[in-house]
């Protein structure tokens, strides 16, 4: 009997190691839209404290505040009063755009690629019609031609979202143009751009860019443009436009909940 209850323990501490593992590491997915949100919305993923929603030429970003964290920064010591301010305290949320002026918005093939192995059902209210029932997952999306020439894919990270702009030959960097609605603020540190938040900064990091020129990958010097709340990509040494130019940010948003994807190990 007490072997048997042994192993039961093993058994369950080693779910609770894998869980957390995976948590360390959290992917993000996106969720094809396939009625159940906005018809603008073409894919959703959910963040650890929000949702991101990415429609033809816009993301859209919803953070929340996790209810742990509202209940640890506002609760009392005596439990009634705790649980009594934790119900009559609204918690924080804040929306903000990633707008890309210009872009194709009516021509742009919006596309996911490496599909997740689980998918989702949405069984929402009781008209069958507009249930969505095993609606993929993926870990990539990409734009195609959002401007002339310049594709764009978002994924994650580990932790973080990274997006590429892929400007091929003949297309024109000047070209993408992104305008941030919503925000408390946005400024440059250290090359970095910050995007402000109720919940403190997000870091949207010093831009690496990239040529492959004869099979050898080539730094490209980048910098961003700041414009008031408009964003552009400068190269002050320029780059060879007869190949490829990868442009590699990454957003990080460990100063606000600690990881982009759901953490399992504390859902």
């Amino acid at each position: 009997l007490k072997i048997h209850k042994m192993s039961k323990l093993i058994s369950i501490l080693t779910v609770l190691i894998f869980t957390f593992s995976i948590s360390a590491n959290a992917q993000l997915y996106f969720v094809e839209n396939q009625g159940q949100f906005e018809q603008t919305v073409h894919y959703k993923a959910k963040l650890n404290g929000g949702a991101l929603f990415l429609e033809a030429d816009q993301w859209t970003f919803h953070l929340v505040e996790s209810p742990e964290h509202h209940h640890h920064t506002t609760a009392h010591n005596h439990q009634h009063e705790a649980d009594q301010h934790k119900a009559e305290t609204p918690l924080k949320a804040q929306a903000f755009q990633m707008q890309f002026v210009g872009a194709n918005a009516e021509r742009v093939a919006i596309k996911g690629s490496q599909t997740a192995k689980h998918h989702h059902n949405y069984f929402i209210g009781d008209d069958p019609t507009k249930w969505a029932s095993e609606v993929p997952l993926f870990e990539v999306v990409a734009y195609e031609e959002l401007y002339e020439k310049v594709d764009l894919k978002i994924y994650s990270n580990t932790e973080n979202i990274k997006y590429d702009f892929v400007v091929k030959q003949g297309g024109n960097p000047n070209d993408i143009l992104i305008n941030y609605e919503g925000l408390e603020g946005l400024y440059l540190e250290e090359g970095s751009l910050m995007l402000k938040t109720v919940f403190g900064a997000i870091q949207d990091v010093k831009p690496y860019a990239y040529q492959v020129i004869e099979g050898t990958k080539r730094t490209v010097a980048c910098q961003y443009l700041l414009e008031e709340t408009k964003v552009r990509f400068d190269f002050p040494d320029g780059y060879n436009t007869n190949y490829d130019l990868v442009i590699d940010p990454e957003l990080i948003f460990s100063t606000l909940t600690g990881s982009t994807a759901e953490n399992w190990g504390v859902a």
